[in-house]
């Protein structure tokens, strides 16, 4: 089946939802950055840029704490 490809407003929005999703599932930005083991400056960075850095991405999959994919965080990047 052919994808229909994204624009950049959706993918825009796609990154800021799925950011948010992780910050909710988490309890506040504080507690999502001890879950990953970043400083909470790095977790206000995402939200200030209304997305997770590529570095990021990696370590939100591999924390697997999170019912998300590197598609969903950053699908610009891994769609």
């Amino acid at each position: 089946m052919h994808k229909i490809p994204l624009t950049m407003y959706q993918i825009k929005d796609l990154q800021e939802q799925s950011l948010n999703k992780l910050v909710q599932h988490a309890g506040n930005p504080a507690h999502l950055a001890r879950m990953l083991k970043v400083p909470e400056t790095t977790v206000h960075g995402w939200l200030t840029r209304k997305k997770v850095s590529r570095n990021g991405v990696k370590l939100v999959i591999d924390c697997m704490a999170f019912n998300i994919s590197a598609e969903e965080l950053r699908p610009d990047l891994f769609a």
